[in-house]
């Protein structure tokens, strides 16, 4: 098994590297180790522990965020021993476990004391007022959702339902915005015209420019409800409220996932 040197610490390379995702590493070297460690602070993957068996190991704890603090320990309990800082910088602890492995002197680089280390110190917990807040915005994100997928299903159902027609744009409306106003004959012959229900800069439509009418002729109020075909007068809604939904629900989850950011001691 491995044995510290007296002057320094160093131990052969019969060493296992295990972290808190599952990751273990059986004689890593000093990459395998740098991107172990670079890891560490990603959900779920708060420790790593470079054993060298027999009660003789080096263990970190912490985030990029927080900081880092680092404990080791040569057989018994009473050589049980954490680093004095608790928010080690990230490069500082990568140095030192590299040291730990390859028998430069690492305890050297950070001053010591007996027993088990603190975790760092953890951001401080939002307050009533921004969970509140981030907590509007997620359910105005859901809601946002619920809507883009109702609007996408009765787009289709009316879709399956619908009578496609030929029509033309007569002319264009409006001033800052333009809307068509397309001219169609239904499954009785008889001339309609609709306008477009949304309106674009520039205009999406020219004056006859052929296009496709859909229409449902079991719904009595068809004249009302029919749709030229094409992306913007079909799709437009749902499309502006997923866009809505992901970004307002993604901010607070963003949040929610950076505060999951933690690391925690495994062994004692």
């Amino acid at each position: 098994m491995a044995q510290p040197c007296s002057a320094c610490g160093r131990l052969d390379l019969s060493m296992k590297l295990t972290t808190e995702d599952g990751t273990t590493i059986r004689k890593p070297d000093s990459s395998q180790l740098k991107a172990a460690l670079d890891r560490l602070g990603l959900p779920g993957n708060g420790f790593a522990i470079l054993d060298a068996g027999r009660q003789r190991y080096v263990q970190v704890a912490g985030s990029r965020a927080d900081g880092y603090v680092v404990e080791y320990r040569e057989g018994s309990e009473d050589k049980h021993y954490s680093s004095t800082v608790t928010d080690m910088p990230h490069a500082q602890m990568v140095a030192l476990l590299d040291g730990y492995l390859n028998g430069s002197e690492w305890k050297r680089m950070v001053a010591w004391r007996r027993g088990f280390g603190r975790r760092p110190a953890s951001r401080p917990a939002p307050s009533k007022g921004s969970k509140v807040f981030l907590g509007l915005f997620f359910g105005a994100g859901v809601a946002a959702l619920i809507l883009s997928g109702y609007l996408a299903f009765d787009r289709h159902q009316f879709l399956q339902r619908a009578l496609l027609v030929d029509g033309h744009v007569v002319r264009l409306t409006g001033r800052d915005t333009y809307r068509a106003v397309v001219e169609y004959s239904d499954h009785l012959g008889q001339r309609h015209t609709l306008e477009s229900t949304v309106g674009s800069h520039p205009a999406a439509y020219v004056e006859g420019e052929q296009v496709k009418v859909a229409y449902d002729p079991e719904d009595p109020a068809y004249l009302y409800n029919a749709r030229i075909v094409g992306f913007q007068e079909l799709w437009f809604g749902s499309v502006m409220a997923l866009i809505f939904g992901i970004g307002f629900s993604g901010i607070p989850l963003a949040h929610w996932l950076l505060r999951r950011r933690k690391g925690k001691p495994a062994r004692r």
